[in-house]
């Protein structure tokens, strides 16, 4: 996974929108020691090509989503990153048929953790009921918390553009 952990020196605008899959390198889990009482500014990137593995890696775990049609199991993902918006598309196979499917998440910053929202997202062209949104959402929300967890930093920025999600992280 392509992944670049660079000190800071300036603080970045606030929130804007991303989302991101994957785990931190073990050299982010604690913040290297600046001055004492001061904090540091990490920044964590991460191409669309990663994201694109990391959704397949899901996926082929056993990625599905409940829809109208049935329970949906989720193959051949892409992710694009552009405008402040994560697009991913892919198709979506009920066992009886497969459909192409496409969703378009943005995400914001609250309390120090990344919200992620799915603004957008269809099933063959028909609009994905909202309950199949949420769990879009809770999924990636549960592996952004996992690529953080233990690291001891809070988020204090992402955006998406260019064809990288990329988050700065705030530690003690």
């Amino acid at each position: 996974m392509a992944i670049n952990l660079v000190p800071l020196r300036i603080a970045l605008s606030s929130a804007c929108a991303a989302l991101t899959l994957g785990t931190l390198p073990a050299s982010a889990a604690a913040p290297p020691a600046s001055g004492q009482g001061s904090t540091g500014e990490w920044r964590y990137e991460i191409d669309s090509s990663s994201i694109t593995r990391s959704l397949n890696a899901w996926a082929a775990s056993g990625g599905m989503l409940e829809t109208p049609l049935g329970t949906a199991r989720l193959q051949q993902l892409s992710a694009e990153i552009d405008d402040q918006e994560l697009i991913v598309r892919g198709v979506a196979n009920t066992g009886w048929f497969s459909v192409p499917v496409d969703a378009a998440a943005t995400a914001s910053i609250q309390s120090g953790t990344v919200q992620v929202h799915v603004v957008d997202a269809h099933f063959n062209g028909v609009d994905v009921p909202a309950a199949a949104r949420g769990q879009l959402e809770q999924q990636v929300q549960t592996q952004l918390a996992q690529s953080i967890a233990g690291t001891g930093v809070g988020v204090h920025s992402v955006a998406l553009g260019d064809g990288k999600l990329r988050l700065t992280l705030v530690g003690p």
